[in-house]
């Protein structure tokens, strides 16, 4: 019995560790908290209103460009691409901190960019998901209806519509010219798909999130998730302590 206490222990600590960590640093997904007021228009990370044109084909995406209207674009394809870049641009930057009980000042540096090795192995994904997804959001190649595939920027938590539907509708969004890091990694995936390495979709509103709001959310869902997960395994013990009462013979 004792033994199994022990067990229970371990397990019901291994679970809040993984909560804590997919809670705080990883992809537990915050966006759609922010984007409830977001609204339908035509601005970036609207969900798009009647006068957002739809990116079909490769011969739409520099019309977009050269006129900077806003558009959108639907698929059922998504790729994940080995760059991500952060989410509160408010973040890039060298920032000073001073580590407790320590009167010496320590820098950090946080790149607008982070990159991984492509093909994407299974470790970076990993990775990605359980200390990047929190404060990054990956860039994604989408098909569009003639075959061909364009680079776009959306909100991480918008992928969860794959589980679902079918098709995934992004919001609003502009085209303009990659910058230097977009189309290095665009230009490692022209080889396995046909992508437009000269323009990419930016859907992603760079004002909406602030880190230090974003982080207090992710506290208070480690809370109520802790809670019910303590909760649930200390119910799970009580039925498994009731059958094993009735199982036994007098």
């Amino acid at each position: 019995m004792k033994k199994k206490l022990e067990i229970d222990k371990i397990i019901e600590g291994g679970l809040l560790v993984l909560t804590l960590i997919w809670t705080i640093a990883g992809s537990f997904p915050t966006g759609w908290i922010y984007d409830l007021t977001a609204g339908r228009g035509s601005e970036i990370g609207q969900k798009p209103d009647a006068s957002v044109s739809l990116i079909k084909r490769e011969g739409d995406i520099e019309v977009a460009s050269i006129h900077q209207v806003p558009v959108t674009v639907t698929g059922d394809t998504l790729v994940p691409c080995p760059l991500m870049k952060v989410r509160d641009k408010d973040e890039v930057g060298v920032h000073t901190y001073r580590p407790r009980r320590s009167r010496v000042e320590k820098q950090y540096l946080v790149r607008a960019y982070e990159t991984m090795p492509y093909p994407i192995p299974f470790t970076s994904k990993i990775a990605r998901t359980m200390s990047k997804a929190a404060s990054h959001n990956q860039y994604h190649l989408i098909q569009l209806e003639d075959g061909s595939y364009l680079g776009v920027y959306f909100d991480d938590y918008l992928k969860l519509q794959k589980w679902f539907k079918s098709k995934i509708n992004l919001p609003v969004g502009y085209v303009r010219r990659s910058d230097q890091e977009e189309r290095k990694m665009l230009k490692k995936m022209e080889k396995d798909y046909n992508v437009n390495t000269d323009y990419v979709l930016i859907m992603y509103d760079e004002d909406k999130v602030n880190n230090t709001v974003d982080t207090v959310i992710r506290y208070v869902s480690f809370l109520i998730f802790s809670i019910v997960e303590i909760w649930g395994l200390q119910r799970l013990r009580t039925i498994s302590k009731q059958k094993h009462k009735q199982s036994d013979p007098e």
